[in-house]
């Protein structure tokens, strides 16, 4: 897990830049400037077949703290999927960003709010350019979506990474507030793992401890209901 040059994206926080701050300021770039638009991972690895042995879902802003952490057990070496540099931004949303929310919608105006700061970058404010590759887009309806095969994907990992190491491992990496097991797609990858037995580790960002911790934890356990989780897409749930 390299460090992100910073001729990429300047002005990236560790602290503060998300997810959708990589993606659109680092990511889809960079991954345009290349021969042809393609996923970042297929530009890092110069298009040599690389196998993750290591699955990873986090929560957006977590990338210095994980790197840390897999840093202090020596395991920096080993080859990680995470969907953002893995799934090829240039058949999805690369060119434009999510329909705007309509009236219409259960609490509208947080979803306004949500949808007019996913278009500027966290730390500086400045809005997004979106990508002029040109490269069809393949979304939840195409049988070329990238973005709804994780199940299929999870699976042929299991299927490869013997090859390179002893099994395919699913790391989900939890925030403080626990906000990574309230997102439908992160509990359907964690059954999805289970299914196939995959060794699933949880590793916290933030070590809490004391009591309130432990009742924290215990709330989290006991809430859990995957009809109550969020969804980028009202489809998902």
């Amino acid at each position: 897990m390299e460090r992100k040059p910073d001729c990429l994206m300047p002005k990236f926080d560790p602290n503060r830049s998300t997810t959708n701050d990589v993606v659109r300021g680092a990511i889809i770039p960079a991954s345009c400037a290349a021969a042809g638009p393609c996923a970042y991972a297929c530009i890092a690895h110069e298009n040599l077949e690389k196998v993750a042995t290591v699955m990873v879902k986090l929560k957006a802003g977590e990338y210095e703290s994980l790197r840390n952490q897999l840093d202090k057990r020596d395991a920096l070496g080993m080859s990680f999927w995470l969907c953002c540099f893995c799934v090829d931004q240039h058949s999805g949303i690369c060119g434009s960003f999510a329909p705007e929310p309509t009236r219409e919608e259960p609490d509208y105006d947080t979803a306004m709010k949500e949808w007019e700061t996913k278009k500027k970058d966290t730390v500086t404010g400045e809005g997004f350019t979106l990508c002029t590759c040109g490269k069809p887009k393949h979304f939840n309806t195409s049988q070329e979506c990238e973005m709804n095969k994780f199940a299929e994907m999870m699976k042929r990992l299991s299927e490869l990474a013997p090859a390179y190491a002893q099994h395919l491992s699913h790391i989900i990496v939890v925030d403080e507030g626990f906000e990574t097991l309230k997102r439908i797609w992160v509990l359907a990858e964690i059954h999805r793992g289970q299914e196939l037995r995959l060794p699933q580790y949880a590793m916290q960002i933030s070590e809490g401890q004391g009591q309130e911790h432990e009742e924290k934890l215990k709330n989290i356990r006991d809430d859990i209901d995957i009809r109550k989780c969020v969804a980028s897409r009202a489809e998902d749930k």
